[in-house]
């Protein structure tokens, strides 16, 4: 657990006005971490859009992932952080990383309505505002799918098309080698993303195994094995 009160020093304040935060926090249980991953779809562009005559850019896609973490429900609204923005746009002729944070909510009164409100740096730039307000949409959740920008796509401006859903990891194959006493596997999920392997002989207590990249084709698992061979595995993100 973390606490921590920010304010200015003691011989201003006498004759300053202050706002003073007094933090308490402690780590998000796993539990409550839902990592996310970009689909095949989602795009980055930037340039002038609508009614400026400078051109506008290409269409590049951008892949990575991200997750939500619940903040509150309301009778008309799911809120959540959005956390560990880690994207890369993919131009032709260089990678270009998007970092960040932000909020999500989706709800509304009489129709579904959405909201992705992002901080995010593009690159070496300055971070930027990243909010298109209130959009219809999201009767799909947990699946995101919404267009977020600067100013609106209206003239120079940056323009992500989020295409996004829950990740899933799978294990395609596995077997057991006895003469070695490794249990294989092969896993895949999104590329770049950091997997922790943990086992279990009860399902209640957890030790992690190993952590491993994800390749584009998934990654191959050799665990050895202790002499209790009645266990359980499972794999999760790192956040």
């Amino acid at each position: 657990m973390v606490s921590l009160a920010s304010s200015v020093p003691d011989e201003l304040v006498a004759s300053s006005f202050d706002t003073v935060f007094e933090v308490s926090a402690s780590p998000v249980p796993l539990d409550q971490i839902h990592p996310y991953c970009l689909l095949d779809g989602s795009t980055f562009q930037r340039g002038c859009f609508e009614a400026c005559d400078c051109a506008i850019g290409p269409l590049d896609p951008i892949i990575g992932t991200f997750a939500l973490v619940p903040l509150d429900t309301t009778p008309l609204f799911r809120e959540f952080a959005v956390v560990n923005v880690r994207w890369l746009a993919l131009d032709p002729s260089d990678r270009i990383p998007v970092r960040g944070f932000g909020t999500d909510r989706v709800g509304g009164e009489f129709a579904v309505q959405h909201q992705l409100k992002l901080l995010l740096k593009v690159y070496g730039e300055d971070s930027a505002l990243f909010d298109r307000g209130l959009v219809p949409g999201g009767g799909n959740f947990p699946r995101i799918d919404i267009p977020i920008s600067i100013s609106g796509a209206v003239c120079f401006d940056t323009v992500i098309d989020i295409h996004a859903a829950p990740v899933v990891l799978s294990i395609t194959k596995g077997s057991l080698n006895n003469s070695n006493n490794l249990l294989q596997m092969r896993m895949s999920g999104p590329s770049g993303s950091d997997v922790v392997l943990e086992a279990s002989a009860n399902l209640q207590a957890w030790t992690p195994v190993q952590t491993n990249t994800l390749a584009l084709d998934g990654v191959d698992l050799s665990v050895p094995l202790s002499t209790n061979q009645c266990q359980f595995f499972r794999a999760r993100l790192v956040p």
